[in-house]
């Protein structure tokens, strides 16, 4: 059975690639039902211009993604300050390209303190007074992670299995969903045979 430990572990050291580090963060972006359209910006790698990703916020708003991880994340100071660096340049950075930017979205594998939080928050509102930000800090990444709806990229992007309780909880939350969708896959297939 997987623990809170071992997702929140595996998120310090894995993904091991920015590639798929952006991938895990617009995979958990989607599940976020105020964000629709989520698409990466370069989902190959290379430069972004400060944006991972682009989303719709609340069916209305522009919202760009930024991701910062550190492989081996041990949350100490100096972890905290490049963090904190990174969300700074890559908002300056989305600003300078969409001065219009209503919401902006930060995803780090650091646990950011509340006043690391509060003091981002304040430099974004400092640049744009009405700027929307989400931060997703490594225990947000890993509470959605170690839910039905996020066992699946928890598996894929990290390699934990759920356990027979897990399976169980998944299947409740989403069985139906998936035997209407097999249901309709052999029904479209028995009409293409006919």
């Amino acid at each position: 059975m997987a623990t809170a430990h071992e997702t929140d572990e595996r998120l310090r050291h894995r993904p091991d690639s920015s590639k798929l580090r952006e991938r895990l963060c617009a995979d958990l972006l989607s599940l976020d039902k105020r964000f629709s359209q989520v698409r990466s910006r370069n989902p190959k790698g290379g430069p972004d211009q400060g944006r991972d990703m682009e989303a719709l916020f609340e069916g209305r708003a522009l919202a760009f993604g930024a991701v910062g991880f550190i492989d081996g994340a041990n949350d100490s100071a100096s972890h905290r300050r490049q963090i904190k660096k990174k969300f700074r340049d890559d908002l300056e950075s989305a600003l300078r390209h969409q001065a219009d930017l209503e919401v902006f979205i930060f995803f780090t594998n650091v646990a950011l303190t509340p006043a690391d939080q509060d003091e981002v928050r304040n430099f974004a509102i400092g640049l744009k007074r009405r700027l929307v930000v989400e931060l997703f800090t490594r225990e947000q990444i890993r509470a959605t992670l170690d839910t039905p709806m996020g066992f699946g990229l928890r598996l894929g992007y990290l390699d934990i299995e759920m356990s027979k309780s897990e399976q169980a909880s998944f299947f409740a939350a989403f069985g139906r969903e998936i035997q209407a969708t097999i249901a309709r896959k052999f029904t479209d297939l028995d009409r293409s045979m006919a």
